[in-house]
């Protein structure tokens, strides 16, 4: 089954900015070098490691499993949005 990832970069994206960060910002704080690196995150999160998801989410005040959960889901029920819920 192919899957469409469009709604996890939504999410991401949007958690970030609404933590005001940039791209640049979330780069730094992980360590990386440049913001292109979360750049592709955001693209194809499908890329991601766990580990760097984790990171991520945590950074952005959303605990892991929860957004974990939410992925799922997206993937399996197509009429599932990302909410407030999603949030610790």
């Amino acid at each position: 089954m192919e899957r469409d990832y469009k709604d996890v970069s939504m999410a991401l994206k949007a958690l970030r900015q609404r933590k005001g960060l940039s791209q640049t910002d979330v780069a730094l704080m992980l360590g990386k070098k440049s913001k292109q690196t979360v750049s592709a995150w955001e693209r194809h999160p499908e890329k991601l490691s766990i580990e760097n998801l984790c990171r991520i989410v945590e950074l952005y005040g959303v605990d892991p499993i929860e957004f974990i959960r939410a992925i799922g889901a997206i993937f399996f029920n197509p009429k599932f949005e990302l909410d407030e819920n999603t949030k610790q």
